[in-house]
């Protein structure tokens, strides 16, 4: 039996390459009858460190911050003129219920489509009234040289309720209601 020249391996004679290491063998090396010395494993040494030093970090020396009063640009202003409420309306006082009684009458008349006979007059009641009232309101306000809101919506609402008062009377009496 022979052995392998770089691994030390057992071979069979005149094999030309070992079997383990894939080495060409020569003749010389199949007429070997010992194997040279089998290389020995040498477990590695683990390093050795040595435990770190703790050293505290130093806190770095801050001065203490000094305040001073804060730098603004010049202010500009606009000089303010005080704005007196006029609500001295001529009318106002009639202004009010126009607007209220209109905007009930509104309400009411959608009350039309339940069949309460009660609703539907006092609908008709409220819009004349408010649109009288709404007309008298404006009238005062527009001889003051000012306007009235107030009249001009309850006017506005019982308008619209006349309008649609008249609407369904109309498509009533023409269904035979």
């Amino acid at each position: 039996m022979n052995y392998c020249k770089h691994c030390g391996s057992q071979i069979d004679e005149g094999v030309a390459f070992c079997t383990v290491c894939g080495q060409p063998q020569s003749a010389s090396a199949a007429a070997q009858q010992a194997p040279q010395q089998a290389p020995q494993y040498v477990a590695p040494q683990a390093p050795q460190y040595a435990p770190p030093q703790y050293v505290a970090p130093q806190a770095p020396q801050y001065a203490p911050p000094q305040y001073a009063a804060p730098q603004y640009p010049p202010q500009y202003s606009v000089p303010v003129q005080s704005a007196e409420v006029d609500d001295s309306v001529p009318g106002k006082g009639l202004g009010i219920p126009s607007m209220i009684m209109g905007i009930f009458a509104l309400v009411f008349v959608i009350f039309w489509f339940t069949g309460e006979a009660g609703f539907v007059a006092i609908s008709f009641i409220f819009s004349v009234a408010s649109i009288i009232l709404g007309a008298i309101g404006k009238s005062k306000a527009n001889s003051a040289g000012k306007t009235n809101g107030m009249a001009n919506a309850g006017v506005v609402c019982s308008i619209i309720t006349l309008s649609i008062f008249t609407f369904f009377l109309i498509i009533g009496l023409a269904v035979g209601f």
